[in-house]
């Protein structure tokens, strides 16, 4: 999303941009494609990474982000969540 690492956005699916294809993942545009008809209005809530890197694992701001969303979900306040 070009944000600071652990930034939390509802994100648009015609703004996810998928980055590879592969056998063993399903781009996340078809994976949105195939939901839709059967999901109106599903949300895609995305964390901006600290890095991308193999191996590296959940950094430690990424995972407090994840708590914090996960809080917001819990008490029902999904709409304080920003949209890209």
């Amino acid at each position: 999303m070009g944000l600071l690492a652990g930034s939390i956005r509802i994100t648009p699916p015609e703004k996810i941009d998928d980055t590879s294809i592969g056998t063993h993942m399903l781009p996340l545009s078809h994976l949105i494609a195939y939901l839709s008809p059967d999901i109106p209005g599903f949300l895609f809530i995305g964390i901006e990474p600290e890095t991308i890197q193999p191996a590296v694992g959940l950094s430690s701001v990424v995972r407090e982000a994840a708590d914090r969303l996960l809080k917001l979900l819990q008490m029902g306040k999904i709409r304080s969540v920003e949209r890209l």
